[in-house]
């Protein structure tokens, strides 16, 4: 959406750049944040009602974005962000409660896939609908999806919650004061951010204008480009869970390859600008997409070590600290220039290599 952006920028005589990482930030934000309230909720009161509501809710801030000012572009986005937490923690639940531990790398990696593929359609094919249909229409569209989304949910799902009468909610809290206490949470964390979160990071905010900027792309070119990291890390992700669950039955070696995979994508794109080597260029998208696959053992290994009901709220702990983390590097890209988001994505990279090696521990054990 930058050429969008960039209308609305010159419309109301603000930094384009600014706006489009304010916006992009506001998303991840309100998307972590979110974590802190959905997860322990939805272990409580199930997907039926809590995800039918953030979906209603979801669809809400699409419709704020049609008025095409600062509060609605960044109010919508932001509740867009909040709501659309929904979705993968109620996977990740249903997924712990209703299939066996040998079985969870896989169904990450197909909510993985499922993501990337749309991350795929978000790009050149994003791009192309808004050249044909319009800013309104498209959002119009994805505002009518949502709703529909949300009914369905709320007449289809039987998931009420696994929270006993004499229950009571702040016992979820609790459990996730106990789950962030945790070394082994936060290496998870911190290795998915360095690869996972630094490749989305570009994609969302700054990698349009690396590749527009720095290699002379066009628009169209750039989103092509980007669309790369995004078939490669689909191609790859049920890939990677079916290694993991069957094959080598180990977690922590493919958690380790997340962030050594991004941290040699972003050196190729370093070096593909100097060499001029569109070669390279090529490869570092590939890199980089691979490290969203390779970090689909991430989610698995931070619940695996939890009981099943707090499942919703073990995944939301993790997903803090990753989607903080894309927010604050969104945040920066906007102030930053290209060579210094280069050499802020290679730092988290590197800590990301040593808190998976240092802080995370093995979490495969296979159902008897």
């Amino acid at each position: 959406m930058k050429p969008e952006v960039d209308e609305f920028s010159r419309y109301y005589g603000i930094n384009a750049n600014i706006l489009l990482s304010t916006m992009s930030s506001a998303y991840f934000y309100a998307y972590a944040t979110s974590q802190l309230i959905t997860g322990p909720l939805l272990d409580s009161y199930g997907v039926k009602r809590i995800g039918a509501t953030m979906l209603a809710v979801l669809s809400l801030g699409t419709i704020l974005m049609l008025l095409k000012n600062e509060f609605g572009l960044i109010v919508g986005r932001t509740l867009i962000g909040f709501a659309a937490a929904v979705a993968f923690l109620s996977y990740m639940r249903s997924s712990s409660l209703y299939f066996s531990k040998s079985m969870q790398a896989k169904l990450t990696s197909f909510a993985i896939m499922i993501g990337n593929f749309s991350t795929i359609v978000s790009t050149y094919p994003l791009r192309i609908f808004l050249q044909r249909f319009g800013y309104t229409t498209t959002l119009l569209i994805l505002a009518s999806i949502s709703s529909l989304l949300s009914y369905l949910v709320f007449k289809k799902s039987s998931d009420v919650g696994s929270i006993e009468k004499t229950s009571k909610l702040r016992e979820r809290f609790a459990e996730m004061k106990k789950i962030a206490s945790e070394k082994h949470i936060w290496g998870v964390g911190i290795a998915a951010l360095a690869g996972y979160g630094t490749s989305i990071a570009y994609q969302a905010t700054w990698g349009q204008r690396n590749l527009t900027e720095m290699f002379g792309f066009s628009i169209g070119k750039a989103s092509i480009m980007l669309m790369i990291i995004a078939i490669t890390a689909t191609i790859f992700s049920p890939i990677v869970g079916f290694i993991s669950d069957n094959v080598i039955k180990r977690r922590k070696p493919i958690l380790i390859s997340t962030p050594l995979s991004s941290l040699i994508g972003w050196f190729l794109i370093y070096i593909s600008f100097y060499l001029h080597n569109s070669i390279l260029l090529y490869a570092s998208m590939i890199s980089l997409g691979l490290s969203i696959a390779l970090q689909i053992v991430a989610p698995v290994m931070a619940r695996e070590e939890v009981q099943s009901k707090y499942s919703g709220t073990a995944t939301a702990m993790f997903n803090v600290q990753v989607f903080f983390g894309i927010a604050i590097l969104q945040t920066i890209s906007g102030f930053l220039s290209i060579s210094s988001m280069i050499i802020v994505s290679i730092g988290v990279s590197l800590f990301g290599i040593l808190a998976s090696i240092l802080f995370t521990r093995e979490t495969y054990k296979p159902s008897l």
